[in-house]
């Protein structure tokens, strides 16, 4: 049964608060006992995203034309036979659709969707839709060492900033000259620190040769090294729109006096609560019904699930979890700081412990949600698998 025609070529209605995004890996693992897996993705098509979307207190006629654009990519049509002698299969197309912040407009399939009446002239929708093909390869963000596609070296600053003064003219080299273009809100990093500045308004290179942009005092920041931007033309996400809003420190965290760690830190704190899920690894031998026998299973074999929820976040924070989440596509690792009685001190005897989780663990997050509450207020929740630091 087909609701009533009214024509309608796009899908341009927007989704009403508490509409929901959720990602799904699809991956292999590899175990190679004792719990040391190694996680691939399975093709390039390997990250799926599927909306949860309401629309709510909708008139008649809007909801009708809603219902009407979604039935319309299912309706049939006339049949022809191909050279074979047999009839063509008509496919079903996929559909540009906008969804909320901070995604931005990609092809999707609706293969389920409800329509419901509350009152007199009173309707709302639900929809779930699929996106047709997403491809890792249009991730591309920061890795652990500096990738001179999407990360620029300004060289040495003309001039030296101390904590007296609050701005410093500096001037670009020309090699940045037709390339570099910054945004306000962007961050430059500091060589071998953490310690980074923030711009105070946008920046062309091409047209600015010494500009006043540095609105944060920074302690002791040396001439002699460099720092880092990121170049808005390059980085790219499958999802997300506007992704240089995120900026993450671009080379390997640092980690004790002298050491850098071969992942990269996720540096955000989940909510109060949060949900630790044990499930120990063993042996079961049984030699009939009756009698079994349970051994310990290896040295890892304590490995943590995590269900963190990250509520009350604002636009730009819950866009760089997303980033974050997204750029590691669900199998690669990244370092996480567990509750502090969960972290090995490095003077206590290991062997009583499970021998990887040293003051940083590792995690992959293979699927994650997000859902819009409301105006700046979004609310993510992940689930973090620990994997053996190796």
């Amino acid at each position: 049964m087909d609701i009533r025609d009214i024509s309608q070529s796009t899908f341009t209605d927007r989704p009403s608060f508490g509409s929901q995004a959720s990602f799904q890996a699809n991956i292999d693992v590899v175990d190679f006992s004792d719990s040391h897996t190694q996680r691939v993705i399975k093709n390039l098509n390997g990250l799926s995203m599927e909306l949860d979307l309401s629309f709510n207190e909708l008139t008649e006629i809007e909801s009708h034309r809603i219902i009407n654009f979604l039935e319309s990519h299912f309706y049939a049509e006339p049949q022809s036979y191909n050279t074979a002698g047999k009839f063509n299969n008509t496919r079903v197309e996929a559909f540009s659709f906008l969804p909320f912040y901070p995604y931005k407009s990609n092809d999707f399939y609706c293969l389920n969707f409800s329509h419901n009446k509350q009152s007199h002239n009173v309707y709302s929708v639900q929809a779930k839709l699929q996106l047709a093909s997403p491809s890792v390869l249009n991730n591309v963000e920061q890795s652990l060492s500096l990738n001179e596609n999407i990360g620029v070296k300004l060289g040495s600053l003309n001039s030296s900033i101390s904590a007296s003064d609050s701005e410093q003219n500096v001037g670009f080299p020309k090699i940045f000259h037709n390339a570099l273009e910054m945004k306000a809100g962007q961050k430059l990093f500091h060589f071998n620190d953490y310690r980074n500045i923030l711009l105070t308004r946008d920046i062309n290179a091409a047209k600015d040769s010494n500009v006043n942009i540095f609105g944060i005092a920074q302690q002791g920041f040396n001439t002699a090294n460099y720092v880092i931007s990121q170049q808005s033309d390059k980085r790219s996400s499958m999802f997300l729109d506007d992704v240089n809003d995120c900026n993450y420190y671009p080379y390997q965290p640092l980690f004790g006096s002298n050491d850098n760690l071969e992942y990269r830190m996720f540096d955000f704190r989940p909510s109060s609560s949060t949900s630790i899920q044990k499930s120990p690894k063993y042996r079961h031998a049984g030699s009939s019904d009756l009698f079994n026998k349970l051994n310990k299973y290896g040295f890892n074999a304590n490995l943590t699930n995590l269900s963190l929820t990250f509520s009350g976040r604002s636009d730009i924070e819950a866009k760089k979890i997303l980033f974050f989440l997204e750029s590691h596509l669900g199998y690669k690792r990244f370092g996480f700081h567990l509750l502090d009685n969960y972290i090995n001190r490095t003077t206590e005897n290991l062997n009583q412990y499970s021998p990887n989780r040293q003051k940083v663990s590792t995690f992959v997050c293979p699927n994650w949600t997000h859902t819009l509450v409301y105006r700046n207020n979004h609310t993510i929740t992940a689930t973090f698998l620990e994997t053996v630091d190796h």
